[in-house]
């Protein structure tokens, strides 16, 4: 019998975009011309990086949902993206964010999918998850109840109230 040297991998892309206008002002910009010209035009700062830690749940969950043996779909009326304060490293057995968090849902037409790759975005409004953003996750739900597909330990600095942050995480299968 022989044995494949390639396996399944898989990336993950985050890119937060964070804003100092009105969160209607934002919104109304996104509707009239588009996320990226919002992103290019209004945004004080877009940092992009990559990586994570698959977590055991996740990893389950799907894997159910493949089979149709029951789960929660990552689809747009359940999946979140949520943000945390924690800096403790990412394990696999971790059941989701492990420091004060939010999750907020998906934007319109999110998520998609493109060949391999499922793409995630959020909008977090001017009152919602302003603290220190350590760690990310995409969940099945709006808590860590909720499945969580991996976890992201990585500083990106305080989001203070009257801010509005996007946050964008792509996975790609490999």
């Amino acid at each position: 019998m022989s044995k494949d040297t390639v396996g399944i991998g898989h990336k993950t892309e985050f890119r937060l975009a964070k804003f100092k206008v009105p969160e209607g002002e934002l919104r109304s910009k996104i509707e009239t011309d588009g996320f990226e010209a919002a992103v290019e035009e209004l945004a004080y700062e877009v940092d992009e990086w990559e990586g994570n830690i698959g977590l055991n749940e996740g990893l389950q969950e799907m894997w159910a949902l493949t089979i149709g043996s029951g789960g929660t779909a990552y689809n747009h009326a359940n999946a979140n993206i949520g943000v945390g304060d924690s800096s403790s490293t990412a394990d696999a057995t971790q059941t989701g964010l492990m420091g004060a968090n939010a999750y907020e849902g998906m934007e319109s037409g999110y998520p998609t999918k493109t060949n391999q790759t499922m793409a995630f975005k959020s909008v977090f409004g001017a009152n919602v998850a302003n603290f220190e953003w350590k760690e990310f996750t995409v969940a099945n739900g709006d808590s860590n109840a909720a499945k969580n597909l991996f976890r992201k330990v990585h500083d990106r600095g305080e989001k203070y109230e009257g801010e509005s942050w996007t946050m964008e995480i792509q996975i790609t299968l490999e």
